[in-house]
């Protein structure tokens, strides 16, 4: 039903019968949620991220806590960023994984063009340091709210998977 191929990220399309030879050991079954290891690593990275960028305004006057707090941020928005392609691909069929991923990396790079726009647009509002890294962090924060509740609402168990076998 309409329900169920909206609810499943790899059903294929309408009247449309999926070829079992063409999935995948990264194509979760019709059963499991998609609360997969790569989601629950985006979920932590871009919240570590979100917190340590927020720490870097709060402690910026703190040589040391500042040290850290770069190497914490860049580790967690590291873990993110290059988990994110993994986890993009299990939500689309085989078929058209790559150029699904494409599209996700596109996007990506368009984002990063937009940042940097908006980011010489807050500087030229001449906040403070926290108040900048406040601003990015709240941002990090929403990314984060968009993949807990994109794997909530794959993980809720549609009405196929409650019928009996």
């Amino acid at each position: 039903t309409d329900e169920d191929s909206r609810r499943s990220p790899t059903s294929s399309s309408p009247g449309r019968a999926k070829n079992p030879s063409v999935s995948s050991a990264a194509e979760p079954s019709s059963t499991s949620s998609v609360a997969t290891p790569s989601h629950v690593t985006v979920l932590g990275g871009t919240t570590g991220g979100a917190v340590f960028v927020w720490l870097l305004g709060t402690y910026a006057s703190q040589l040391t806590a500042l040290y850290l707090a770069v190497a914490a941020a860049g580790f967690f928005i590291n873990v993110a960023q290059s988990t994110m392609s993994a986890l993009a691909a299990s939500f689309y069929p085989t078929i058209g994984r790559a150029t699904g991923v494409a599209w996700m990396m596109g996007i990506g790079r368009f984002g990063g063009i937009l940042g940097a726009m908006i980011g010489g647009t807050l500087l030229g509002m001449k906040l403070t340091f926290a108040q900048l890294f406040t601003i990015v962090a709240a941002w990090a924060l929403i990314a984060s709210l968009a993949v807990f509740a994109k794997g909530i609402y794959y993980a809720w168990p549609s009405s196929r998977d409650a019928r009996p076998a």
